[in-house]
């Protein structure tokens, strides 16, 4: 039995170092975004930080690789009452955009006079434990609150789709304050005089799966990552090789699309890479031009879904995308030494084109340049 629970609990000091690994690898696309002009949350990163810095420090501890990380918690607990305002004012900087300087000024310092008065009074272990329940549980009723609130309101068309983009992400990071809201109580529960090393490490091992949720999560939903700008930018990556096909929405939703919308904005960036995935198989076996129909068989995203990403976040109708697919399959196929032994009259056959015309015309509109142009262009490279 000890040998399964030394096993285990390697396994968990594992996954809390690649954790605290993946955390700081996220920190400078955080960063990077901001210079792209995305709003940076700073209390996300605060929480990244800390998150996973002392996990990574912890995990190279562990193996021997380096000393204990100096670390505030380590000297005295009472330091984790800084950390639940923390949580507070990111969710409402998501929510709300942003709070004031004199609210966040306020509740840390009522974090630091806290901590002072158990400091100089030499409040007991069971007082202080008593006092971190009360704190923390004000902080995650607080965050409930605001939570509801914004989800309660009455909102317009632009604040619904803000709305769903954020509800999944936002009801995330509650369900982490409020597993970490446990985890920390226990913590303070379980802590002795001169333990504090060993109280924190068991949290941080214990609390790593949930973070290991967390960082999968983000993985799958990039949007949260980077904005929804900055990810379609990344998705198209438009080159001379590439056409541009995606964009942020510009135009207002129509009011019949609202129901799609309401179901579709918070996975939006999964549809879309999965469409880029199908064309990818496609063009393995480019025999046919595949109907919404049969995309949405391969893909399992409904019709109704597709023709709502089409419509805002594409720059082509659909139609128009079956005619960007072809010349998207001739361009790889000029990459690949196509036109080096066949001709364009050939290509524009192999790419499902009714006229060596029409080919032509579709592809100096997609590409920008004519078909021999463009072999020109990239045999220069």
């Amino acid at each position: 039995m000890k040998h399964i629970y030394y096993i285990w609990n390697m396994f968990l000091n594992y996954i809390s170092f690649f954790v605290g690994f993946a955390l700081i690898i996220l920190l400078p696309v955080l960063i990077s975004n901001s210079n792209l002009g995305v709003k940076l949350n700073r209390y996300f990163v605060a929480i990244i930080v800390v998150a996973g810095v002392q996990r990574f420090g912890y995990g190279l501890h562990d193996f021997g690789i380096i000393k204990p990380l100096l670390n505030p918690l380590n000297r005295m607990l009472t330091f984790a009452f800084f950390i639940p305002p923390i949580y507070l004012i990111f969710i409402e900087n998501l929510l709300f955009k942003k709070t004031t300087i004199k609210k966040e000024i306020t509740l840390f310092a009522i974090a630091a006079i806290i901590v002072l008065v158990t400091k100089l009074l030499h409040f007991s272990k069971v007082t202080n434990q008593i006092l971190f329940f009360i704190y923390s549980t004000i902080y995650l009723g607080m965050t409930f609150y605001q939570t509801y609130k914004v989800y309660t309101n009455k909102k317009n068309t632009k604040e619904l789709r803000e709305y769903h983009i954020i509800k999944k992400w936002s009801l995330v990071m509650v369900f982490l304050f409020t597993t970490i809201y446990f985890s920390a109580n226990i913590t303070v529960y379980s802590y002795v005089e001169g333990t504090s090393g060993a109280v924190l490490n068991n949290f941080y091992i214990f609390t790593s799966l949930l973070w290991l949720s967390f960082v999968l999560y983000l993985l799958m939903h990039p949007i949260n990552l980077y904005g929804e700008k900055v990810l379609y930018k990344k998705l198209n990556k438009s080159s001379l090789e590439e056409i541009q096909i995606w964009k942020t929405k510009t135009i207002i939703t129509e009011t019949f699309d609202l129901a799609i919308e309401n179901k579709i904005t918070s996975t939006l960036e999964n549809i879309i890479f999965d469409i880029k995935t199908f064309e990818t198989k496609l063009f393995t076996n480019f025999n046919e031009i595949p109907t919404l129909k049969e995309i949405s068989i391969i893909t399992g995203h409904p019709q109704s879904h597709l023709k709502y990403v089409f419509k805002y976040y594409s720059y082509y109708s659909f139609s128009e995308y079956q005619n960007v697919l072809k010349v998207k399959y001739s361009l790889q196929l000029i990459r690949e030494g196509y036109l080096k032994t066949q001709t364009i009259d050939s290509l524009s056959v192999k790419c499902l084109f009714n006229s060596r015309i029409t080919f032509f015309n579709n592809f100096k509109r997609l590409v920008g340049y004519s078909p021999t142009d463009f072999v020109l262009t990239i045999s220069d490279k």
